[in-house]
């Protein structure tokens, strides 16, 4: 079996559709992908599956983009161009901040994670979470709801700025002190740095969760 027939059994198990309909043309359906979960879950199903490391999982919308991206501006839009005498409105430009200080949020359905009887074999939490994380979510009152937070942390820490955008999430490690506040620790390099000039802050509400990060400048 070749890697590319080891990806299309993998993605027709994902999609739950038969393998013979996995062609070039297979359209993902979207509903499957909601999210960023939706799309690291079938990432990583794929990376742990079948042993493909297919950053394309995060964008492609079909079996065949997996393998051949559709090219940056296929698909463009025309933009209207304004009539005369019509109003239109232009963002104002924004000045750099000399502080460096950011701001990043974001939220989740906790039922969007991947169900797990056993977190330490499941695709999805082995490449996103460090054996930290699992241990640490597994030992509360709902280890799916604590999983959710700490990938909302993840996804806001990563809205900060560059610098945590080039992050795997698995580099990004959400640790707790000893008053249960969470904190960011940066695993790079074989090196494990606190990051003290970012705040965090997790909540959790009606099957959904929401973290912020605050990166002081």
């Amino acid at each position: 079996m070749t890697d590319k027939d080891k990806v299309r059994s993998v993605v027709a198990r994902f999609f739950n559709v038969s393998e013979a309909t996995v062609t070039e043309t297979f359209a993902f359906p979207p509903e499957r992908l909601h999210g960023s979960v939706g799309r690291s879950t079938f990432y990583a199903a794929i990376k742990r599956m079948a042993g493909a490391d297919l950053a394309t999982a995060f964008s492609a919308t079909t079996f065949g983009e997996l393998f051949d991206p559709a090219p940056v501006g296929a698909k463009t839009e025309q933009v209207p161009t304004a009539e005369a005498g019509s109003r239109t409105a232009v963002a104002p430009a924004r000045k750099p901040s000399a502080s460096n200080s950011a701001v990043g949020i974001d939220i989740e359905h906790v039922d969007d994670l991947p169900k797990a009887e056993d977190p330490w074999s499941e695709a999805f939490y082995v490449e996103h979470f460090t054996r930290a994380e699992i241990a640490y979510c597994q030992r509360q009152a709902s280890p799916r709801e604590s999983f959710c937070g700490l990938w909302c942390a993840k996804e806001a820490v990563m809205k900060c700025g560059e610098e945590f955008l080039k992050l795997r999430p698995i580099e990004m490690e959400i640790g707790h002190d000893e008053r249960g506040r969470p904190f960011l620790i940066v695993l790079r390099d074989g090196k494990d740095e606190v990051r003290s000039d970012c705040v965090i802050s997790i909540s959790h509400a009606h099957g959904l969760s929401v973290a912020v990060c605050v990166k002081n400048g």
